[in-house]
Parts: structure tokens; sequence; C-alpha cells
């Protein structure tokens, strides 16, 4: 990932803080619901940042997102990423499915980012699903609800 500004360029997609920008950002379904609840922690200082940039991006420029079943933007500064396929596939695989069949959509389906939040938190996060969806996601311990508002 190269990071130019608040532009991020690599293999698995861009996204900018700017509306010149207006290509399909990439997104892993269970993405969508990781970005609710985070507050400033993860794999290392690098991954941090970059998903904290993203975010902000997102909600910036309420992008067309395309939900996909590999690595997506934010996977691009993730030390789990192993040239662009994640050592931890068949677990964030079934995270994933579980994900998209709580929100009723499918791998390549597409969504402006502002629906997508909205269906995720009406959904899963409202409902109680969120521990059925992340069932043995290590980073679950910090989705306490509190955040996702």
């Amino acid at each position: 990932m190269i990071r130019k500004g608040f532009v991020y360029e690599e293999s698995f997609g861009t996204i900018s803080d700017n509306d010149e920008n207006s290509s399909d950002v990439r997104l892993r379904p269970h993405h969508v619901l990781c970005i609710q609840f985070f507050v400033g922690q993860g794999y290392s200082e690098k991954f941090v940042q970059g998903m904290a940039d993203v975010i902000k991006a997102l909600n910036h420029n309420d992008p067309q997102i395309q939900l996909v079943k590999e690595c997506d933007v934010i996977c691009g500064s993730c030390p789990m990423n192993e040239n662009g396929k994640c050592s931890s596939d068949s677990k964030v695989q079934s995270i994933d499915k579980r994900a998209l069949k709580e929100y009723g959509l499918d791998f390549g389906d597409k969504m402006n980012w502002s629906s997508l939040v909205e269906l995720a938190r009406s959904r899963v996060i409202y409902k109680g699903r969120l521990p059925h969806v992340c069932e043995n996601c290590s980073w679950s311990h910090l989705c306490s609800g509190e955040k996702a508002e």
C-alpha cells in the first residue's frame, strides 16, 4: 500500500479523501462491522493508521462499496496479508459468509457506504447478532456495542 497524502493505492483497491476518486471501494463484509467498533487498536501502528484513514475517507465520501471475498482496502496494511492472501482466510471467509447472510447480500453486491452501515447496524448490531457473526474472531472483545451509534 502506498500512502500519498490521503489516497491509498494498492492491489486491493483505492480510497481517497477527495471526491475525484469515484471507483468502487472493495471491502470484505465483516470489515463493515469491524469499522463500527474501531477504537484505535490493531495489529500494528501501520495497520491502525491505515484503518483510521480508510474510515475517515469512507465517512467523508460515502463511496460505492463492492463486497469482496478476498483482501480489500483494509487488508493492505494488515500483517496477516501474505502476498495478497489472508493467512486466516478460512476463518475470515466464515465470518464474511455469516455477515452476508445477516445483511441479506452476496459477494459482489454493491451499495453506498452509509446504506451498508445502516444495514449492518440494523440487522446485526442492534439485533444482538454480533456474537454469532463474529464467532472465533480474535478482536471480538473490542466490540462492546459502545462505539456503534
